[in-house]
């Protein structure tokens, strides 16, 4: 495997991670609410949820690190190469940084090498 394939595929997974975590998150709490209101629920039900809301959880990381990406672009927080075409580092002080490397990982063909 390549090694920006190995970068994508960590970067994905850390996406599905982070959705996971989030989804499990609610869940709890949304049982803690149906506890309380004495609603049953079925398993079924938290099923569906789960997939449904991870899903929109990875989504919504993924554009929140393309709206990060291409705010850190406009404001010069990255460094790229002479070709104007890579991305060869991010500067100290970018807003959102975990998310700007987020997007570079998911799209390892716009680092530099």
């Amino acid at each position: 495997m390549k090694r920006g394939d190995r970068i994508r595929v960590r970067a994905k997974i850390t996406v599905f991670g982070v959705a996971l975590c989030v989804t499990e998150a609610l869940s709890f709490v949304l049982s803690a609410v149906a506890r309380i209101f004495a609603v049953d629920t079925s398993p079924v039900e938290f099923g569906i949820f789960g997939a449904i809301t991870t899903v929109l959880v990875a989504g919504w990381l993924q554009m929140d690190a393309q709206r990060a990406y291409v705010v850190a672009d406009r404001s010069g927080f990255l460094t790229r190469d002479e070709t104007r075409t890579r991305v060869k580092s991010v500067k100290e002080g970018c807003p959102k940084l975990w998310l700007v490397v987020l997007y570079l990982q998911l799209h390892p063909e716009l680092m530099d090498g």
